[in-house]
């Protein structure tokens, strides 16, 4: 999720549903579970938990922790690895890929 942004196109999109709702990524190095600052105030946030801004409820930011990024990376890796034979995971990796691989409308609602 993070890398499509940043690193393809090197900011990271706004998405507008329905409504006129934006939501803006808001990159921070720190705990899943945080305060932050957002201009001149401290918020709380958590990972991945769209926040509002305050603009009325038209605007919101979706904290993406990096700390968490890498730990549940390398979380996930470890569990990839226990979950069983190799051509077995390899299997499952693919039909997941496949499956998830194929575009769906998404309008995210806050």
């Amino acid at each position: 999720m993070y890398r499509c942004g940043p690193i393809h196109e090197f900011e990271p999109k706004t998405l507008e549903n329905r409504r006129g709702q934006l939501l803006r990524w808001l990159c921070y190095v720190g705990k899943r579970t945080d305060t932050i600052s957002i201009g001149s105030c401290n918020v709380r946030v958590t990972h991945l938990q769209p926040v509002s801004n305050g603009s009325g409820c038209k605007e919101y930011v979706l904290p993406v922790s990096t700390t968490c990024l890498i730990d549940d990376l390398l979380a996930s890796i470890d569990e990839f690895i226990q979950s069983g034979p190799e051509d077995e995971r390899v299997t499952a990796w693919n039909r997941a890929v496949r499956e998830l691989n194929a575009p769906q409308p998404f309008d995210f609602t806050v």
